[in-house]
This record gives structure tokens, C-alpha cells and sequence, in this order.
């Protein structure tokens, strides 16, 4: 019995891709282009291109912020950081499972400026997070 081959062609993004790849439990992803194999992308490009965006490689300080789903909480975070010269250098987010329409926004900063942002956004009425905790209760906005 043979496989499908599951294939992408050039313009398919590297989120696409990683998709895909964990959708059919496979490793490598076959780049087409008319008919004829360009290229491949495979799990260690994917997780270079993650480790890239989120920032990893430079010197940095990483934080949470516990966000409820709402218009307006990233300008108040970074009003925040910008007010006190804080450059954020990567920011990115995800839906926490156990608690519909709260978000994990992870941010870094310079490590120079680490403590410090999370002091000035905790002043600011956010919960942050230095350390990733499996019972996210007491952290939680509004709780």
C-alpha cells in the first residue's frame, strides 16, 4: 500500500508548514514547484525560524503577562514599556487551555531591563509571570 506524499509548494509559510508537519506526524515537508522537488523543510527549520522569532538567541529577559481576551490590553502593555524606554524585542501569545479567554502574552526585553518591566507592568494591574506555574489560579486577571 502506498502513502500519500504530503507536499507544499514555495509560497507556503513556515506556520503553514509546522501545521502540517504535526497534523500528518511527519518530519519533512517536500517543497513542488511545477511538478519538480525545490527544496525540503524539516522539523529543525521549523523550530530555527521559532527560536528566531521568539528571540532566544540574543541576551534577553523572559516574561508572561496574563491577559483576558479584550480590545486594548497589548496597547496598555506596551504604553507601559514604552513610557519607561523598555523595547520589547519578541512578543507573542497563546490561548491558556484550562481557562477559556485567557492568554499568555510572553514577551522579552533586554536583560538589563527584565526586572524592571515586570515590576512596572505589576504596578500597572498586570499579572506576570517570571516562572511558568501548572496552577495559573492567583496569577489570573481578575481573580
Amino acid at each position: 500500500m502506498a502513502k500519500k506524499i504530503i507536499s507544499i509548494p514555495p509560497n507556503t509559510t513556515i506556520e503553514r508548514s509546522a501545521l502540517l508537519m504535526q497534523q500528518h506526524r511527519i518530519n519533512a515537508l517536500p517543497v513542488i514547484d511545477k511538478g519538480k522537488l525545490v527544496g525540503i523543510i524539516t522539523t529543525f527549520d521549523v523550530m530555527s525560524v521559532l527560536l528566531e522569532a521568539i528571540g532566544i538567541d540574543r541576551e534577553s529577559f523572559r516574561f508572561t503577562v496574563l491577559v483576558r481576551d479584550r480590545i486594548g490590553f497589548l496597547d496598555e502593555i506596551t504604553k507601559i514599556l514604552k513610557e519607561n524606554e523598555i523595547n520589547i524585542r519578541s512578543i507573542f501569545s497563546w490561548p491558556e487551555k484550562k481557562y477559556p479567554g485567557v492568554y499568555q502574552l510572553v514577551l522579552r526585553v533586554g536583560a538589563q531591563n527584565g526586572e524592571k518591566a515586570v515590576k512596572l507592568l505589576q504596578d500597572g494591574g498586570f499579572k506576570v509571570l517570571t516562572d511558568y506555574a501548572d496552577d495559573l489560579t492567583p496569577y489570573l486577571p481578575g481573580a
